[in-house]
């Protein structure tokens, strides 16, 4: 009898024992399954007024942006550009047929004392604007090059024998350019002159390069025409 009291005692004892571990386990769970259910709902809040900020900044921006609305100004002007607007006729064309005033003329000239062109043309009475360029390597004061359009008459030879005495410091033109139209600077290689003046009366003009010995290969013609 004593033996099954105890077996009793024992399943009793079990049993809160079982009782306990079951309750416990229900508290820890159910807090763990607030804590997290917490958690979840804390998060899903978060995402939603992320949302909602994002949608207000997306309205913020799309007030901030003008809408184009043509004010009665730009109205008016849109009105004068349409009247203004050359009706064309049959045979007719927009180009502007005005031929351009003045003359533009390139002359260059090497190492080996020459002029890439003996014959230049221009019209009386226009501006002409003549770039010279010296196409070379060798120093100025070696192999200088020059543009120099002579007055009708003049003697080329004695011309280049004054220019020689002249000198450097004259830039090789003589006599204060008594006989000289125009000319460009002495130039060395590399550089470069752009000189503008008017044409001269109808007729053939020379000319030459004044730097000593270079004459005589350096020369041409520059034509006025009517």
């Amino acid at each position: 009898m004593s033996s099954f009291k105890k077996f009793i005692k024992i399943l009793i004892l079990l049993f809160f024992i079982v009782a306990s571990l079951s309750l416990a386990y229900d508290i820890f769970y159910g807090q763990f399954s607030f804590k997290e259910n917490q958690k979840i709902e804390s998060l899903i809040e978060d995402k939603e007024l992320q949302l909602m900020d994002i949608s207000a900044e997306n309205e913020n921006l799309k007030e901030s942006v003008p809408k184009k609305e043509d004010t009665v100004e730009e109205k008016i002007d849109l009105t004068k550009k349409e009247e203004e607007k050359p009706v064309l006729k049959i045979g007719q064309t927009t180009q502007n047929t005005t031929a351009p005033k003045g003359t533009a003329l390139a002359l260059t000239g090497n190492d080996m004392m020459q002029f890439d062109k003996k014959e230049l043309t221009a019209k009386s009475g226009e501006k002409i604007t003549l770039t010279f360029r010296h196409v070379g390597q060798l120093e100025k004061r070696v192999m200088g090059h020059n543009f120099v359009l002579l007055v009708p008459g003049t003697d080329i030879t004695g011309f280049a024998s004054e220019a020689a005495a002249a000198g450097a410091d004259s830039d090789w033109i003589p006599n204060d350019g008594a006989q000289v139209i125009a000319h460009t600077k002495m130039l060395g290689g590399g550089q470069s002159d752009v000189i503008t003046f008017e044409a001269p009366q109808p007729g053939v003009y020379d000319y030459i390069c004044s730097f000593p010995g270079h004459s005589g290969m350096m020369r041409g013609t520059l034509t006025i025409i009517p």
